[in-house]
């Protein structure tokens, strides 16, 4: 796999990694800061683990491909990069799934 490809494929990865946690915990965290919910009640709620999620997400969106592993083992480089492109995209279509489908376990109007 070229330099070029492998540039792409974590450039979009990246994209889709930070884009999904984005809108993952923006949803997620808008029951505490509208105040329906209570920290207390946020951290026991299903919005949390949601919220932890995307705080994985975002993480691996910053440490990027695993490039030890690459080293360690050259030939699994094409393996690498196809697998962070389409877990990027697969979680970005989890994230815009809890986004745009999942109701919330509160109601921010009566």
């Amino acid at each position: 796999m070229d330099a070029v490809k492998q540039y792409a494929f974590e450039f979009f990865g990246r994209v889709a990694f930070f884009a999904g946690a984005t809108m993952m915990a923006v949803k997620a965290s808008v029951g505490v800061t509208s105040g329906a919910l209570s920290l207390g009640a946020w951290v026991s709620s299903p919005e949390f683990l949601w919220f932890l999620f995307a705080l994985a997400m975002g993480l691996q969106a910053i440490f990027g491909v695993n490039r030890k592993l690459i080293a360690h083992r050259p030939e699994l480089t094409g393996f690498v990069y196809w697998n962070y492109l389409i877990l990027g995209l697969l979680f970005f279509l989890l994230s815009l799934y809890y986004a745009f489908f999942v109701k919330p376990s509160y109601q921010i109007l009566p």
